[in-house]
């Protein structure tokens, strides 16, 4: 069973890891201790599998977004795989979750880059 892919037992042929998974070994047949559908890895969080047959993740999500588990996308708006970078949160290339921006700091809008790092508070300004 070629990388990419997962061979459950009697297939006539392998099967390729769904799009937001991969498989980085080649031989890998159904797995005794996964759940049906479970042979392929999940893409972790900061990185998203684009395509099917993954042998692995296509790369660090952009930056000002966020990815969770299985992402598709490197850019993913508001679904179970990650979203825009929210406001008062910065999240530079390959972000599993938002960061908080630090004290005397800030970002005002959801999504925004500011190289990777959140805005320094304007003079007179708290924050």
């Amino acid at each position: 069973c070629p990388v990419g892919h997962y061979c459950p037992t009697g297939s006539p042929e392998p099967i390729p890891c769904p799009p937001g998974k991969y498989q980085d070994q080649a031989g890998k047949s159904q797995c005794e201790t996964c759940p049906a559908g479970m042979e392929c890895k999940p893409c972790p969080g900061g990185m998203f599998c684009a395509s099917a047959g993954l042998s692995s993740p296509s790369g660090p999500c952009l930056p000002g977004y966020y990815c969770t588990s299985e992402a598709r996308v490197p850019n993913p708006v508001q679904d179970e795989a990650g979203s825009f970078c929210p406001a008062g949160h910065y999240c530079p290339p390959g972000s599993s979750k938002p960061e908080p921006c630090p004290a005397g700091t800030f970002l005002p809008q959801a999504g925004m880059v500011y190289g990777n790092a959140c805005v320094p508070c304007p003079a007179g300004r708290f924050c």
